[in-house]
């Protein structure tokens, strides 16, 4: 079995997430990321088919919008028998 994608869950059968909702999550994960100033240097939305994710660094900001995406969290446990 491949850890990756079998064990993903896959999200691209969500919610279809609109692109002025997208432009809203954007603005919001903006002023997340301006209002913590050095207390996190990332913040995420997530919804349906869609995640929306800001980082900051120094005085740069990205961002990321992922649709259709996969995910699988982890222990710190199960991280340490992972091999990808």
């Amino acid at each position: 079995m491949n850890y990756y994608p079998d064990v993903f869950f896959d999200f691209s059968e969500g919610v279809d997430i609109s692109e002025e909702k997208i432009r809203n999550w954007l603005m919001e994960v903006k002023e997340e990321l301006e209002a913590n100033n050095k207390e996190r240097d990332f913040t995420y939305i997530k919804s349906g088919n869609t995640v929306v994710i800001g980082f900051k660094e120094d005085d740069q900001y990205e961002f990321v919008v992922c649709k259709d995406y996969k995910e699988h969290k982890l222990t710190e446990r199960e991280l340490e028998k992972i091999y990808f």
